[in-house]
């Protein structure tokens, strides 16, 4: 239900789910936004406030969140 809902949300381009490949008990979102207001708008959803309490039964580490700018012209 967390990635439908924020596929949905006005300004995400996309938010995937991914399995490494070569350790299948390591994740990663990747998750594509317009704006930075856009994800502010996702931090305040619901639904993405009830993942990190459930998130935290599921592994055995607190998640990382890291936010990267990409670079077009280079």
């Amino acid at each position: 239900p967390l990635i439908d809902s924020s596929n949905a949300e006005p300004g995400c381009e996309s938010y995937m789910l991914y399995q490494n490949p070569y350790d299948k008990t390591k994740f990663i979102f990747v998750e594509v936004w317009k704006d930075q207001i856009a994800i502010d708008n996702h931090f305040s959803m619901s639904y993405f406030k009830a993942f990190g309490p459930k998130i935290s039964t599921w592994t055995s580490r607190p998640a990382e969140l890291k936010i990267f700018d990409v670079v077009l012209n280079y």
